[in-house]
């Protein structure tokens, strides 16, 4: 128990710096995007057809449309979700507690699901090479927590087998 104990802490630690890079990566992808929208009248709308001519320095408006906007801020609030999870993996891990690992399985579950379907059907190579690790990680590092997870919720509702509840009447009988 204390070697899946240790797995499981480091883990819940891991996944929990990877969901805040996570944030970090998208709340930038946003600032950028927004800095993007104030310098626009300033941006020379011509096509790069020779790329010496893009520095790189900022987005280029066609590759930053709105409707990506609205992708990375639900994958924001998704890791939000689940780096709130994954700090309360962290407290349910240390105290021992099956109920705090709970909601992070079931999340860990569905954001597995929702992800690979939800990158099949955009077909954003480089978004879904990103999905996809996050997917696989999310995948390796659910079974030892499920299997922590398991024993921890076994111990607390066990009772022995030869267990022999008390007569509190049995003085009185004889």
């Amino acid at each position: 128990m204390l070697s899946s104990f240790r797995i499981v802490f480091s883990i819940a630690i891991y996944t929990t710096v990877m969901y805040t890079l996570l944030l970090i990566h998208n709340v930038v992808l946003i600032k950028n995007y927004h800095e993007n929208i104030k310098n626009a009248k300033e941006m020379d709308y011509t096509s790069y057809e020779d790329d010496s001519d893009y520095d790189g320095s900022r987005l280029r408006m066609d590759e930053f449309e709105g409707t990506h906007v609205y992708t990375v801020t639900e994958e924001l609030n998704w890791y939000a979700v689940m780096w709130t999870l994954s700090v309360l993996l962290i407290v349910g891990v240390k105290l021992q507690i099956h109920q705090a690992i709970a909601p992070w399985l079931l999340m860990g579950g569905i954001v597995v699901v929702i992800g690979f379907i939800a990158g099949t059907i955009i077909g954003n190579p480089e978004k879904y090479i990103l999905e996809l690790s996050v997917i696989a990680i999310q995948a390796v590092t659910w079974i030892p927590v499920y299997l922590h997870y398991k024993a921890l919720r076994e111990s607390f509702y066990f009772k022995p087998k030869n267990y022999v509840r008390p007569n509190k009447y049995a003085g009185a009988m004889d």
